[in-house]
């Protein structure tokens, strides 16, 4: 708004000089609005659940868990349960996070040689399917890994990584490399934990990782699960820096720690 001074008695120039004044003070104004705005909204794509999360890599995780639900594997599930919340929580401080479960067993166990969750950003959906599956079945010694990395592969939505573990190899080692390879070209890493020492189980998971561009740890002890898996997934929102801070964070394992300086590249997308 133009206030004039009534008493002073206006000449043309002085009114335009006026009015150009105004119209920067106004630019100023929308200017500085604007990239408020912008911040705000910024602010609000990195807050989760009252907290500003940051992402040096500037990534966001969509992990596909393939976790060998037979007969052996019950105490990796007691403890996934155990786990589940506080990695979600963990993981989530660091960039934004997708999770979906898949169960997998035998081509014996019929209609239950898979079982999948949905795709969760929260950790009590997950939760509530992980407490569902008894680990059963899975009649001799390999298991379909090869089938689920397949399955992993067909996914309809994005995945960045996939987290593998279990105690036994797939039936056919060479459609296991063969997937894993599809995989890499798709750009999604395997990273593979071997439970147990089975060594036919070391020599498959190993190749599966190698192949898909992933990495290959052994999970010797469950109480290294939370921090294993959690490493992988940060590391794919938040590069090596992101790792480096969890593991000063959490003080976690030496085993954790080796798996963490073995992680490749972080990726860029």
């Amino acid at each position: 708004m133009l206030i004039v001074d009534r008493r002073h008695k206006w000449n043309d120039e002085e009114i335009l000089k006026k009015l150009e004044s105004i119209k920067k003070e106004i630019k100023g104004f929308k200017k500085a609005e604007a990239i408020n705005d912008h911040t705000n909204d910024d602010t609000k794509r990195k807050e989760k659940n009252g907290a500003i999360v940051h992402s040096p890599t500037g990534n966001e995780s969509s992990t596909l868990l393939l976790f060998d639900a037979t007969g052996s594997m019950q105490p990796l599930w007691n403890e996934t349960r155990e786990v589940i919340k506080e990695m979600v929580d963990r993981i989530t401080k660091v960039g934004n996070v997708r999770l979906k479960c898949v169960a997998y067993r035998d081509y014996c166990d019929g209609d239950k040689i898979f079982e999948r969750s949905r795709w969760h950003t929260d950790a009590e959906p997950l939760f509530n399917f992980i407490k569902k599956i008894d680990c059963d079945g899975g009649g001799d010694t390999p298991e379909a890994v090869e089938d689920v990395l397949e399955l992993a592969y067909n996914e309809k939505e994005k995945v960045t990584r996939i987290i593998l573990i279990g105690d036994a190899p797939p039936h056919s080692l060479e459609k296991a490399q063969h997937e894993s390879t599809k995989l890499k070209k798709k750009g999604i890493p395997v990273f593979a934990f071997r439970v147990g020492d089975d060594s036919d189980t070391k020599i498959a998971f190993s190749e599966i990782a190698k192949l898909s561009g992933g990495s290959y740890a052994d999970l010797r002890h469950y109480r290294d699960l939370l921090d294993m898996v959690s490493v992988a997934i940060v590391h794919d929102v938040g590069g090596s820096e992101g790792v480096e801070k969890y593991i000063k964070e959490y003080e976690t394992s030496d085993e954790v720690k080796k798996f963490g300086k073995s992680l490749p590249p972080a990726p860029k997308r």
